[in-house]
């Protein structure tokens, strides 16, 4: 099965026209988030770029399900894959689940405590934030001091998206 056959093929070109247009809307949007919201000029502020970017995003995911929805009982057949695509699937779900669990907070042992007892709640005259930090099961706040680029942001700018590619190939 070569590129080729792939570029040929109608609902291939549809899918990734879709996908194309939504990855573009994306950066743009959010590139320029700024530069849009002060030269928007309308009466609508902020909740209008949102409207805005939610109707541009939802319009080329409705383009991508409609290609999908429309081609994909008669388009190109793949032929099943290979002992080696296999564990080159594998290896990319391992390194994109890898790179995934790199972006979970640590797990706050002290809200397990809470939980089944073992400490008391925290104080009530405590802010709403602090009770709360400590009743979750989360430590957000655990990186805090590391800045922005730590761990595997320091790899990759978006390591989510790293990740959910590496895992999808």
């Amino acid at each position: 099965m070569s590129v080729a056959a792939f570029a040929r093929d109608k609902g291939v070109r549809w899918v990734m026209l879709g996908w194309s247009i939504f990855t573009v809307e994306n950066l743009v949007m959010s590139e320029y988030k700024t530069e849009i919201k002060k030269y928007w000029g309308g009466q609508g502020g902020p909740q209008a770029y949102q409207t805005l970017y939610s109707t541009l995003s939802g319009l080329a995911s409705l383009s991508i399900f409609a290609a999908y929805w429309r081609f994909s009982r008669f388009g190109l057949q793949l032929s099943a894959p290979s002992v080696a695509h296999r564990i080159l699937g594998f290896g990319g779900r391992v390194l994109g689940l890898g790179t995934l669990s790199q972006l979970m907070p640590p797990i706050n042992v002290g809200a397990l405590q809470i939980a089944l007892g073992i400490r008391p709640e925290p104080s009530r005259d405590l802010p709403p934030q602090v009770r709360g930090a400590m009743a979750c099961p989360f430590d957000f706040n655990a990186y805090a001091s590391r800045g922005e680029v730590f761990g595997i942001t320091r790899v990759s700018r978006r390591p989510e998206l790293v990740g959910l590619g590496f895992f999808g190939l």
